[in-house]
């Protein structure tokens, strides 16, 4: 493979990790959205039984599946990313 193969690579996986780096960004944003919009329905008159209980039985558990969606980005597929950046830096070296 030439140069320019590699450093389409390069440039298709940095991409890929800033899109995951706004991913992150983005579903922790609407999960404080969504947490927002109970709290407000809650201040509006939700009774508080039904908020406790809406707050215990989905929003901490979608928080929860929320930090585990940044946690496998940051500690799996961000690392396999620049890995995978770092052998194609290591090629357009190679191939000077």
């Amino acid at each position: 493979m030439n140069k320019q193969v590699f450093q389409v690579q390069e440039e298709q996986l940095t991409e890929l990790a800033q899109f995951l780096n706004q991913f992150k960004t983005d579903i922790q944003e609407r999960m404080l959205n969504y947490q927002m919009q109970v709290d407000d329905m809650n201040a509006n008159g939700l009774p508080q039984e039904t908020y406790e209980k809406f707050q215990a039985e989905h929003i901490d558990e979608v928080n929860a599946f929320v930090q585990r969606i940044v946690s496998l980005i940051d500690n799996s597929s961000i690392p396999f990313i620049q890995g995978n950046i770092q052998r194609m830096q290591d090629m357009i070296s190679y191939n000077q």
